[in-house]
């Protein structure tokens, strides 16, 4: 039986940049990232955006889109914070010779300066809850994008079963809402496309655990099925 949280224990346990299931269950992460956009709408609209770039994975997590943009890339870095995700994220992608994956923070990436085409970062600079380390990753980012290379954030969406199980629509204080107003008003994104897509799992005891070994009992105890509804948002930056 999965017990309730403690406030100490959601901070600890949410998709943050410090969350202890981060570093050390990437088995469950690594199944929520393969669930997300089941029907594969995020992948088609980047397509084309990867397709010859040099690219960096800020955040790559276990490798989900590194895997699928290997073949269209000319060549990818990966770098996370988390040494056990990365190391997942190197079988992932072990048939691929243009992928190097780094172990380190997004503050301070050993690239050179305007050498990166494509910037992506799913579900990355938003874990970051402290500003002044965003604004820093921010900075480092634009350091190693080319004169017209591009930023790209996918990130939640406010609305949609996924933002109701964990509590996010009626919530005053919404968390998603106030980052993405941050990256708009504050960091210089714009929204480039919405979508709307769903995580997809094997079966409702599979989406039930993986759900509740992140967010706890009383967020996996909301899901209805094998199926959670997500509302995404992609935001953009060019180099500045």
């Amino acid at each position: 039986m999965l017990s309730k949280p403690t406030d100490i224990d959601y901070l600890q346990n949410t998709l943050s940049a410090d969350s202890i299931i981060y570093y050390h269950n990437n088995g469950i992460y690594n199944r929520l990232a393969t669930a997300e956009d089941h029907p594969g709408l995020i992948i088609d609209y980047l397509k084309p955006l990867i397709k010859d770039s040099v690219m960096l994975d800020a955040g790559c997590g276990t490798g989900k889109y590194i895997e699928l943009f290997a073949p269209l890339a000319t060549n990818i870095t990966g770098v996370d914070i988390s040494k056990p995700q990365l190391d997942s994220a190197d079988l992932n992608t072990a048939l691929f010779n243009n992928v190097t994956l780094v172990n380190v923070s997004a503050d301070s990436i050993p690239i050179e300066t305007n050498s990166i085409d494509m910037i992506i970062g799913s579900w990355f600079l938003g874990t970051v809850l402290e500003e002044e380390k965003r604004v820093r990753i921010l900075e480092e980012l634009n350091r190693v994008l080319r004169p017209t290379g591009s930023i790209i954030l996918i990130e939640n969406d406010s609305g949609g079963e996924f933002e109701e199980i964990r509590g996010r629509i009626d919530n005053l204080e919404n968390r998603t809402t106030a980052y993405n107003e941050w990256l708009i008003t504050k960091a210089s994104f714009s929204v480039k496309k919405k979508i709307n897509t769903y995580f997809k799992f094997d079966s409702p005891e599979e989406c039930y655990n993986v759900i509740g070994t992140i967010w706890g009992e009383h967020v996996a105890s909301k899901t209805k099925s094998d199926t959670i509804q997500h509302n995404v948002i992609i935001f953009q930056r060019n180099k500045i």
